[in-house]
């Protein structure tokens, strides 16, 4: 459901190469499906609508006869400016029927992130924000006032390592502590990131209720692994 795997239109794959190698890495690890969810970043990634649904149609063109795996492709759509023009217009791409993934900075909270949640709700959007434990400025408190906001939250797999370093993995470790988490996903950009989360071992404590979480992931967006 969150992946950067369409080759050379953000900071993911950066050839076809790459895009088939990590399609290979998804296989062996039995995923039957996969998303892929460009960035949307106003001045970085330029993308549209347009140019992900061509880049999704030319990577399946050119790897239809390697890899029988389905593909569909939506957008992490960064919560800035532009992305209030996209939402007046409903031109966002969806993971599955109403489902939005959005992310903020790292570093610093968009100014506006609440009412654009708000907005998005109004024009009948059910937002998930990629990541929460990845950022900063977000703790448990402010993941919880998400989630009574009504935006789903999604971990990425690899934050339960220490790949984005030991803070991160430990408030990844508090939101499934406290079942705080809806989706969990690879937020893959290169076949090094499978092979990370192909090695990870986590708390026996802490494996049922991420059982729980994928299981809930394969059936909202028909993925299975």
């Amino acid at each position: 459901m969150h992946s950067h795997l369409l080759p050379g239109i953000d900071d993911g794959a950066k050839t076809l190469e790459v895009s088939k190698s990590m399609v290979t890495l998804y296989k062996n690890m039995g995923y039957m499906g996969i998303i892929a969810t460009p960035h949307i970043m106003e001045d970085y990634y330029c993308n549209t609508a347009a140019t992900i649904t061509d880049a999704l149609r030319d990577f399946k063109n050119q790897s239809a006869h390697t890899f029988q795996v389905p593909y569909r492709a939506a957008a992490e759509y960064m919560l800035d400016t532009g992305f209030n023009t996209l939402l007046e217009k409903k031109e966002l791409l969806t993971l599955s029927e109403n489902k939005v993934l959005v992310e903020m900075s790292y570093f610093q909270k968009s100014m506006h992130a609440e009412e654009q949640i708000f907005a998005m709700q109004n024009q009948g959007y059910s937002p998930i924000l990629a990541h929460p434990e990845r950022y900063s400025y977000v703790q448990l408190k402010d993941s919880k006032e998400f989630k009574r906001r009504g935006c789903s939250l999604q971990l990425n797999l690899l934050s339960l390592s220490n790949h984005y370093g030991n803070e991160v993995q430990k408030k990844a470790y508090e939101l499934l502590t406290e079942n705080m988490i809806d989706f969990v996903a690879t937020d893959a950009h290169k076949p090094l990131h499978l092979e990370k989360i192909r090695q990870i071992k986590i708390p026996k404590k802490m494996e049922e209720n991420l059982k729980r979480i994928t299981a809930n992931t394969r059936e909202a967006f028909g993925i299975s692994t």
